[in-house]
């Protein structure tokens, strides 16, 4: 079991590296957007995906920090606190070799399985805390 002091900790973490990865995202796709538009469609391409991915990642570790300061932390902490784990090494993962390969040639391809499947487990833990709050949540007759 996980201390729920622990997990509203974790939450400032993930407010940090969501507030990083958004502002990563938006800062990396103006300038491919803008400082990239003569490289090859791979090259844009592989920015367009990475802050994609970037961005949307960012917004589930934002909800995974307000989830667990919120009474889901209660219930499901230690799925809230693996699935903020897992999404921010996976987002730094994944998108962080995609960087690599396209601003710098770095052969970083070999990296971005392992990130794309902590992103996938992130997002499977969040089956987890749902049936633990169903468990726990009281259903009132026709309300």
């Amino acid at each position: 079991m996980i201390s729920h002091r622990l997990v509203q900790k974790l939450a400032g973490l993930w407010f940090l590296v969501a507030g990083i990865h958004g502002a990563l995202s938006v800062g990396l796709g103006a300038y491919a957007a803008h400082g990239l538009a003569d490289q090859p469609a791979a090259i844009l391409d592989l920015m367009e995906k990475a802050t994609r991915y970037q961005l949307i990642h960012a917004v589930a570790l934002l909800a995974v920090a307000i989830g667990s300061l919120s009474p889901v932390a209660r219930i499901a902490g230690c799925w809230l606190v693996a699935c903020g784990a897992l999404l921010a090494i996976g987002t730094t993962l994944f998108c962080g070799a995609l960087y690599a390969i396209a601003l710098g040639g770095i052969a970083a391809g070999p990296v971005a399985p392992y990130g794309g499947t902590s992103l996938i487990l992130a997002w499977l833990l969040l089956f987890p805390v749902g049936i633990q709050v169903l468990r726990r949540t009281p259903v009132e007759d026709g309300k």
